[in-house]
């Protein structure tokens, strides 16, 4: 008996290159797609999936209202999610939520059947490029953990400004404002004593803050 499979993006070119691929599978049945939030929830009302492809940031419910809502009316169902985020601290948020795949849209068209057929037999499959971001990011985590003084949020702010991201991305990264992120920024370079982001990533590399020495 086939995997019977149901996708959902808003994106329809890659939705319907992604059904295309599926397609050609022998053992996978497309049983239908959707392109917004509701669509998603209403397919798997009706058509009951074995497994879900889904992008999180569609139209209609937000992503974890929409994830939550797949697990109420499916708790066992296998979901994958599609994404473009390849930041680490999003993707482990995501899959500590639930999910069994996490594959990154760049990587789909190579990545999703394997996902479809891991997920499929139990197991959890991560795009090979953000799994190891994920285990470095912990790592990270773990060795600032160690050091007094910065909290769990100062600590996501001062890597994303190790990163080279501005204040506006890190707040959208982050689901915070960009004033919040000028607070943590200021409250860094204070504890820090320090006075530009350059001599800030310096010191926080020199302390161990990113996992560095």
């Amino acid at each position: 008996m086939p995997i019977r499979l149901l996708i959902a993006d808003d994106h329809a070119v890659f939705r319907q290159g992604l059904a295309a691929l599926l397609g050609q599978v022998e053992e996978l049945e497309l049983i239908g797609q959707a392109d917004d939030g509701e669509q998603l929830l209403r397919a798997v009302r009706l058509d009951r999936p074995d497994i879900v492809l889904t992008d999180l940031e569609m139209p209609g419910p937000s992503p974890l209202t929409l994830l939550a809502t797949l697990r109420q009316l499916a708790p066992t169902t296998p979901i994958i999610v599609l994404t473009m985020h390849k930041q680490p601290s999003q993707a482990s948020q995501v899959i500590e939520l639930g999910v069994d795949g996490y594959v990154v849209k760049e990587d789909a068209f190579q990545q999703v059947v394997d996902a479809v057929f891991a997920v499929a037999s139990g197991k959890r499959y991560v795009s090979p490029g953000v799994a190891a971001d994920i285990v470095a990011w912990h790592q990270q985590r773990g060795a600032a953990a160690t050091q007094p003084g910065l909290s769990a949020r100062e600590l996501e702010v001062l890597r994303a400004i190790a990163d080279g991201h501005t204040n506006r991305r890190i707040a959208s990264e982050l689901g915070i404002s960009v004033k919040t992120v000028e607070t943590h920024r200021a409250s860094l370079m204070r504890k820090l004593k320090v006075r530009s982001a350059a001599a800030l990533v310096r010191v926080a590399m020199e302390r161990g803050y990113l996992g560095e020495s």
